[in-house]
Order: C-alpha cells, then structure tokens, then sequence
C-alpha cells in the first residue's frame, strides 16, 4: 500500500434513502467542502434504486469513494430495498478488488433517524478510510 498523500483530499458521494435521515433534516446545499474532504451527498427513495451500472458509473466520474446508506434490517419501507442495496454493493466492491482499485472504496452502512452530522462523519471516516488508496485512478479533470 502507498503512502497516504498529505494533500490528497477525497470526494466522498453519499447515496442514502431519504427514510434513514430524520424528518427535520434537511439538505440546502449538494456538497460540502472540508479541509481534508469534500461530501456530496444524494437522496433517493429508497437505497435499491442504487444499480449496479450506477454505482460503477459514479467511481467513472470521479468521486474517490461511494457511501450508500440504507435503511436498517426488517424496516425497510420498500420490504427488501436494504437487502437488494447491500448485494449490489458488495458485487461492486468485489468488482474494484479485482481491477486493483480497492474495494475500500465503496460501502454499505444501515441506519434509521440519521443527523446531518451523521451523514458528515460517515464521509470523514469514509475519507479516512480511502486516503492511503490515493485518488481514484478514473477521476477526471473538471467533470462535474
């Protein structure tokens, strides 16, 4: 593993069901930027809708790492999204093992009531987590 570049700093997309966040939180801007990070974060109607293709075309865009955030085991509104979700998640992981990239780079947290805050230290540690990887090695220059 390389040495972890001071001034490397991750982008870190969180896709989390909008039923895992509490009612009264709410999200005014897309991203946030930290010293050491940024966060971007995306609601969906349910963590499922993540697809596989999706999931890979993100890592394609260059964030250097991908948090999906489901709803915990049995309260899934949609029965099963959570479970479908953490497969996907799982079958892309294995997939960014095999090409050398880290399977670190993608994870599947589950959680009911979730904080902004929350969400922000799941990007921090997440960050944390990816640094020693380095950059994401699809990241491309002014994508968004």
């Amino acid at each position: 593993m390389k040495s972890p570049d001071k001034n490397f700093k991750p982008e870190i997309v969180i896709l989390f069901c909008r039923h895992c966040v509490g009612k009264d939180v709410t999200f005014t801007d897309s991203s946030r930027r930290f010293s050491d990070h940024t966060a971007r974060w995306v609601i969906m109607p349910c963590s499922s809708k993540a697809e596989i293709d999706h999931l890979v075309k993100l890592f394609k865009h260059g964030p250097d790492a991908v948090q999906v955030v489901g709803c915990p085991e049995h309260q899934c509104r949609f029965l099963n999204g959570n479970i479908v979700a953490e497969k996907r998640v799982k079958q892309v992981s294995k997939l960014l093992d095999e090409i050398g990239f880290g399977s670190e780079r993608i994870k599947m947290i589950n959680g009911y009531g979730l904080t902004r805050e929350d969400l922000l230290n799941m990007a921090k540690a997440n960050a944390e987590d990816v640094r020693p990887l380095g950059p994401n090695p699809m990241k491309k220059k002014n994508r968004w």
